[in-house]
């Protein structure tokens, strides 16, 4: 066997390697035959052909970085551009011909995922009847939802001002439809609508975000004393056993008017007085439990089922459907008129949804938890329980001041003084 050849430092002429080959060549043994030598001469030779091809590729490449490194030392360094500014309009090139009933579409599209998009198309329609009418369908023409156009269907979101929505909202008071803060949910919607533009590079800017919202009116303060709730319950009771249930169990379950219309008799246990209620019919899409107290089980037990319907109230004209809200709001205001219940100054008229305040302030006056009294509610954040629901009578007051009187007859309260005998 020939012995292996290492290969020598670059550049080192082929032919030197070829003439020590053959040197090793002539070093043999003498004792290998012929045809073994003929054969490690012919793998020297082979050898030598890869050696060859080896050097040829090196050099090559040698000369190729040698022309590439002084390409690169004779050619001129490139001077950077100099920043595009952005243009100073106000809406990218892809929302420039768009027009407000365009980008609704697209950002309502984007929320049909959302459990809440149906009530969110519902909170925008009137927006959508003054900037948009051809996008809402054909306009209502009664009511809070008559189209109130000014500006007409084609009106671009890149010409969209403050004054846009100033007008809109001047508009709507003079019509004395729509309240504070109701106005104020529209315009939180209108303006996510133009964030979520701006999120998606269809806007630079929103062009409502200067836009202020109105201060609220102060909160209610209406609610219903344990004298009415009885005379109210002592009137329907025979007179309008639904309404009479349905009110009483508004007081004492602090349920919205919605969830208890909508209550079913599976949701009830008549024997502890436990209701369960569904994220489904919900405000805030939450399960929760709440409670009525045994003045309501009766009355509930006594209404009489409708076969086909799973409902506590009915409807006696849509099968398997509740009974709708104006049915017993036309009965509020029988009630109201008849027996003279009057809402607190400033407040109005009664409603039915001063039974969740009553049922609010009387925990709260029980030294009941806030965090207990809001999961009753059923509300998302304790802000809204404290902001909207506690209230405070007259009578709590003249009762704070009242312990006054003890606060004065007792000393106040000093530390004792120590003696240098004590120190």
């Amino acid at each position: 066997m020939a012995r292996l050849l290492l290969r020598p430092a670059f550049p080192v002429p082929a032919s030197k390697l070829r003439a020590d080959n053959l040197a090793n060549d002539q070093t043999l043994p003498a004792t290998r035959t012929p045809s073994e030598a003929t054969d490690a001469t012919e793998e020297i030779r082979r050898r030598d052909t890869q050696i060859d091809r080896l050097v040829d590729v090196l050099d090559r490449q040698s000369r190729m970085i040698d022309a590439l490194l002084a390409q690169a030392q004779t050619a001129p360094r490139p001077v950077p551009a100099p920043p595009v500014a952005p243009p100073p309009a106000a809406v990218l090139p892809a929302a420039s011909t768009m027009t407000f009933a365009d980008l609704w579409v697209r950002y309502f599209a984007s929320m049909q995922s959302k459990s809440w998009s149906a009530a969110l198309r519902a909170q925008v329609e009137r927006v959508l009847q003054h900037f948009a009418p051809s996008v809402a369908g054909r306009p209502r023409q009664s009511g809070r939802h008559r189209a109130v156009t000014f500006y007409g269907p084609d009106l671009l979101v890149s010409s969209v001002r403050s004054f846009h929505w100033t007008d809109f909202r001047d508009q709507i008071i003079r019509e004395g439809k729509i309240g504070v803060t109701f106005r104020n949910l529209m315009l939180m919607r209108v303006m996510a609508m133009f964030n979520w533009s701006v999120r998606d590079g269809r806007l630079k800017a929103n062009p409502l975000k200067n836009v202020q919202k109105e201060p609220r009116r102060p909160k209610r303060q209406t609610e219903y004393s344990e004298e009415e709730i009885e005379r109210v319950l002592a009137d329907t009771d025979e007179r309008d056993p639904e309404f009479a249930a349905y009110f009483v169990g508004l007081n004492d379950s602090g349920m919205r008017p919605g969830e208890m219309r909508k209550l079913k008799r599976t949701d009830v246990d008549f024997e502890t007085g436990r209701v369960q209620l569904w994220w489904v019919g919900t405000k805030t899409k939450r399960s929760r439990v709440t409670w009525i107290t045994p003045r309501v089980i009766e009355p509930l037990r006594r209404l009489p089922a409708v076969a086909g319907s799973p409902y506590l109230f009915p409807s006696p004209y849509k099968r398997g459907r509740p009974v709708s809200a104006s049915r017993f709001e036309v009965a509020m205001v029988d009630v109201r008129e008849r027996l003279g219940i009057s809402a607190a100054p400033g407040d109005g008229k009664v409603r039915a949804a001063d039974s969740r305040r009553t049922f609010a302030s009387r925990l709260s006056r029980e030294n009941v938890p806030i965090t207990q009294i809001s999961a009753l509610l059923g509300h998302s954040s304790l802000e809204t329980t404290n902001g909207y629901y506690l209230t405070t009578r007259e009578q709590d007051l003249h009762a704070a001041h009242a312990k006054i009187h003890d606060a004065i007859r007792r000393p106040p309260h000093r530390a004792p003084t120590k003696t240098r005998s004590e120190e």
